[in-house]
């Protein structure tokens, strides 16, 4: 992940890491801005995809910190489903965010939501 000011921009390869050859791969971009001293917001876009089944999908965020601690976000996908999510950040380092897809569109019936937490923890602040 490359971050300067706002700014964010990463590509990550999750399927490495299980040991299955790189055909799935996440990028993203995005940015927060400082509205005020307690208050930022942001957007994003993440684009993820599979190469072997020659998918791919969109993701559209927006988020509002309240004092670089709390975070809620909203997303929306290509085909109809909607992302909330709830944050918290203890430290510099770490972060933990719950989120909770909600499935619409031709999948509704066939499909219950997904919940998602994510624990971060930044090893480095800033590499020079």
């Amino acid at each position: 992940l490359y971050t300067r000011g706002g700014l964010k921009v990463g590509l990550s390869m999750p399927s490495i890491v299980n040991g299955i050859s790189p055909n799935n791969m996440v990028s993203q971009i995005g940015y927060l801005t400082k509205i005020s001293d307690l208050h930022s917001v942001g957007a994003d876009v993440i684009y993820k995809t599979e190469s072997n089944n020659n998918r791919s999908q969109i993701e559209f965020g927006a988020k509002y910190v309240f004092d670089d601690k709390i975070l809620f976000g909203l997303g929306a996908r290509q085909y109809g489903e909607f992302i909330l999510s709830f944050g918290y950040k203890p430290s510099k380092k770490w972060i933990i965010v719950y989120g909770y897809d909600f499935i619409s569109g031709n999948l509704k019936g066939r499909f219950a939501g997904s919940h998602e937490i994510l624990l971060k923890y930044k090893l480095v602040e800033h590499i020079k």
